[in-house]
């Protein structure tokens, strides 16, 4: 008769002293088991230090190790929350068209002046009409406007010129007017639209009319819009016009003038972490990354 079978007669017999024996026994195999495949595998320590991760352990693992017939180690928490929360993650922002440097960011790890960071945060917790994130390079634009996006667990990251590529691509296409308007429909209603180098000119003599419905067609349905760009206020108004302007302004948005130094030299430590972040996730995904 197995521990098992035993041990369900001592639970259903209602023999607590039984029960405890033939738990005391289950213990005793499952310790002897273990120490003979420990044996088997050359006896290694019981954890050992994550190489990916130093100051976290991988700890030995009897079934994993009997079953490949060599010490074979659990990941350690943090690999184990890359694969199975961030890698997944990344997939889905790198679908929605968020540049994989920015991954993971917050606000809270961003430097801004105590009114700028008021106004981010409150625009992150109400998400509510249009947000114009102006100035020179460098002071933290895209990198607010990516965590406020990804602070919303869904949305769209594009720049002003890939939408009206996308859009204007669609006057050429044999359903052209169907696929305009599919593609329209969907950059409306995504939950949170960011809209980066605002300041880049075209060439084209729709942008602005294009902007402007775009920008329009999300006042009209309630959804949040970031814009970023290089520029200032007066570049600001003349880009998207007398519409489009009043379009931020009445949405309840806020225009936001960064002001500070160009924190970018400073970034490099952190550059080199984020791509060795994004290589070992790329790895845990299997099917799309090269």
């Amino acid at each position: 008769m197995t521990h098992e079978t035993k041990l369900s007669d001592a639970v259903l017999a209602g023999d607590e002293a039984a029960v405890m024996r033939c738990l005391s026994a289950s213990q005793r195999e499952h310790d002897k088991n273990a120490a003979a495949i420990r044996a088997s595998v050359g006896n290694p320590p019981p954890t050992r230090e994550c190489r990916t991760h130093p100051d976290q352990l991988e700890r030995f693992s009897n079934r994993d190790s009997a079953a490949c017939r060599r010490p074979f180690y659990s990941p350690c928490p943090e690999c184990r929350r890359e694969a199975e929360d961030l890698a997944p993650k990344l997939k889905f922002w790198r679908d929605h068209g968020l540049p994989a440097l920015y991954f993971g960011r917050t606000l809270d790890e961003l430097e801004f002046s105590d009114p700028e960071r008021d106004a981010l945060e409150s625009f992150q917790r109400e998400a509510v009409g249009i947000l114009a994130l102006l100035g020179r390079s460098g002071t933290g634009k895209t990198s607010a406007a990516c965590a406020i996006l990804q602070a919303q667990r869904s949305g769209r990251y594009s720049t002003r010129a890939d939408v009206l590529s996308e859009l204007r691509a669609t006057y050429t296409s044999g359903r052209g007017e169907q696929t305009g308007k599919g593609l329209k429909k969907s950059l409306i209603e995504t939950r949170m639209l960011v809209l980066d180098e605002f300041e880049k000119t075209d060439g084209g003599g729709d942008g602005q009319r294009l902007l402007f419905e775009l920008l329009d067609g999300r006042y009209r349905e309630g959804r949040p819009t970031i814009i970023c760009g290089n520029c200032t206020l007066a570049d600001f108004r003349g880009i998207v016009g007398t519409a489009g302007f009043s379009r931020v302004t009445e949405s309840g948005g806020l225009i936001l003038e960064c002001s500070g130094r160009d924190r970018r030299p400073d970034g490099r430590d952190r550059h080199r972490e984020q791509v060795k972040l994004i290589r070992r996730l790329e790895h845990l995904t299997e099917g799309w990354a090269e």
